[in-house]
């Protein structure tokens, strides 16, 4: 278990680390803060704590939750004589200048983070949020949520203590990435309603991604997170236990994605685990959820499967949604649409690329055509981050972690700040793509198209900020970038079809670049968009080879063209016609030949060499195939 504590008070750290290694036999890192003189210090402190704790996280890489403690107590305001903060969850801010933002910004910019916070309050007192009655009551499941994100001055670190039920857990599950407990979420509420410009994505409903396979929950959750939902990552008995039991510590979830066939490896139980039913009964919390997507390999070699089916029925029946899904899937868009929630998803982003619209009014006094700065900072962060593990990324969890850190940045930024916001979408979808095709789950076809749609929503919604005399150039150079980058992995990863798809669009895109930076050329748009078309589809051009001397001969029967003394019927012009297109030179070319022949045999087999260039093509592409 990876363990940290940022704090400035080093016999505190001494105490902690003595601790630490007696408790859990673990050491514990030192990340030290620097000393604040004024609130200009922030960012800058915040930086430093930040490349502190990156070069200790790169030193052991992992896709598991690395525990950090921050000493709350260390902080006050410097305008104070004492150091001791104070400080309650509901005082935080990532946009105010307090040492208390250093914690929001923390939280924001590792959502990977297991964090827990050291503090002079009591758990109840130190996340207690709400003013009101109402407000309280809507709380008490983040409070129930947050009791283990932190422990106070005043507790005996004794064996029922939080810290050391955590520490005796041993290995950590992956629970934080997707903001399960809504921490992230909430800071994000906080900066939508205090900033009435700038509008930051939140997430109310909860989903659990269960699976055994770490790949596939997180796959599983990461589709979910997208969807608008805070998910739990369920890799073990004990969290499903937790979260489902009969306890009801835990948090119904609204969506589930759960494996048929599960083995969770502490599983200490005789029963199949496969049985539907038995799950649902040992597990009474799952009823609670609307909306299942069962996922399966679809084999029959199960003794739980006539039982399965009749809980389908009974489950349909009931009302609950219930869709299954097959592996292996054809990547993110294709398991969306076998879970029936692909028109949803659209759905959710073409919303959420209205609500981050620009004003049509003048922003209010204080408002900016940007984002605010802090969250700025931690979306380069992040996206620093992504692009690191764009580079080293080894596993689909580790491509799954550096796509939610981009997807964090993107969110952060409202697709305002043009280029780190385009940054974050670029390194978004390559750090996808790259998941699907190391994926061995994925199937073979994976569905490019739509995300070349989303691709292009996208980076409309960014080049809304741009001024109108750039907003064209803009937004083909972003899409020429991004799905250059992803044709490059599609053929690094040897998908031969994605890629070919890709450069389609790629063609098209570069030929609305060159008219539009060579306005005098238009006249043969019409030309190059055929040939780009021919070029990228071989049906098109098989229908094309065969459509064009056929249309050539219609038009020679109606001329009476090419005839001798003898009469010609239409299928003799017909035939000509094709002997002439493919052979590149007419049967037969008198000089007594009307001007009007002679230009239509020229312009047949003009015709012919253009679509000789273009099979000529075909067969490159083939022979470089990879």
């Amino acid at each position: 278990m990876r363990a940290y504590l940022i704090t400035g008070d080093l016999r505190l750290f001494e105490s902690m680390e003595r601790y630490f290694k007696f408790v859990a036999g673990e050491k514990l890192k030192h990340i030290p803060v620097p000393y604040l003189t004024s609130a200009q210090d922030y960012v800058a402190a915040f930086h430093t704590m930040a490349d502190s704790l990156e070069e200790e996280l790169s030193k052991n890489s992992s896709t598991r939750a690395p525990l950090v403690i921050v000493d709350t107590c260390f902080f006050g305001s410097p305008q104070q004589s004492s150091w001791a903060g104070h400080f309650r969850l509901s005082d935080w801010h990532p946009l105010h200048n307090d040492p208390s933002s250093l914690f929001a910004m923390l939280v924001l910019a590792y959502p990977e983070v297991h964090w827990v916070f050291y503090t002079h309050e009591t758990p109840r007192k130190f996340v207690e949020l709400g003013t009101t009655p109402q407000a309280n009551q809507t709380d008490r499941r983040r409070i129930r949520e947050w009791q283990t994100l932190s422990f106070w001055e005043g507790s005996d670190l004794s064996a029922d203590s939080s810290l050391q039920k955590l520490l005796k857990c041993g290995r950590l599950n992956p629970y934080f990435l997707f903001d399960a407990t809504g921490l992230r979420n909430y800071f994000h509420g906080k900066i939508s309603d205090e900033n009435k410009s700038h509008v930051v994505r939140q997430r109310e409903g909860c989903a659990a991604a269960i699976d055994e396979e770490e790949p596939y929950a997180f796959l599983h959750g990461y589709l979910a997170y997208k969807l608008g939902y805070r998910v739990h990552l369920v890799t073990t008995e004990k969290l499903m236990t937790q979260l489902f039991g009969e306890t009801r510590d835990g948090t119904p979830a609204d969506l589930t994605f759960q494996d048929i066939f599960l083995n969770f490896p502490d599983h200490t139980g005789t029963e199949p685990q496969s049985d539907l039913q038995e799950r649902f009964k040992t597990f009474s919390r799952l009823q609670e959820s609307e909306r299942h997507i069962f996922v399966s390999v679809g084999h029959r070699h199960s003794a739980s499967y006539e039982a399965n089916r009749a809980f389908f029925r009974d489950q349909r029946a009931r009302g609950t949604k219930i869709r299954k899904v097959f592996k292996p899937s054809g990547g993110m868009y294709n398991l969306l649409k076998d879970a029936g929630l692909l028109n949803r998803y659209w759905k959710n982003l073409k919303e959420w690329i209205k609500r981050t619209a620009p004003p049509k009014e003048p922003e209010p006094e204080g408002g900016t055509h940007s984002a605010p700065g802090r969250l700025v900072v931690i979306a380069e962060r992040l996206n620093n981050r992504a692009e690191k593990i764009l580079q080293e990324a080894q596993t689909v969890q580790e491509c799954i972690l550096g796509a939610t850190l981009a997807l964090e940045a993107s969110e952060l930024l409202g697709y305002r700040t043009p280029t780190t916001a385009l940054e974050a979408i670029a390194l978004r979808h390559q750090l996808e793509v790259k998941a699907e095709c190391m994926f061995y789950g994925v199937g073979y076809t994976i569905d490019v198209k739509s995300r070349l749609k989303e691709i292009e929503m996208e980076v409309k919604a960014v080049a809304r900020w741009f001024h109108g005399s750039v907003k064209k150039r803009s937004l083909l150079n972003a899409q020429l970038s991004i799905i250059t980058e992803i044709a490059r992995i599609f053929r690094e990863y040897g998908q031969f079809d994605e890629e070919q798809i890709c450069l389609q669009r790629l063609r098209d895109l570069n030929r609305r670049w060159y008219f539009l930076t060579h306005p005098w050329f238009i006249p043969f748009w019409p030309l190059r968009w055929y040939v780009e078309k021919l070029v990228g589809s071989l049906p098109a051009f098989v229908t094309m080879v065969l459509a064009w001397p056929f249309l050539f001969g219609v038009i020679s029967s109606l001329m009476k063209a090419f005839k001798n003394s003898a009469e010609w019927k239409f299928w003799d012009y017909v035939a000509y016609t094709y002997f002439t297109f493919f052979g590149l030179q007419p049967l037969e070319f008198s000089p007594k030949f009307p001007a009007e022949w002679k230009a239509l045999a020229v312009l047949i087999v003009l015709t012919g060499f253009l679509h000789l260039g273009i099979f000529i093509a075909h067969l490159y592409t083939l022979i470089m195939r990879r």
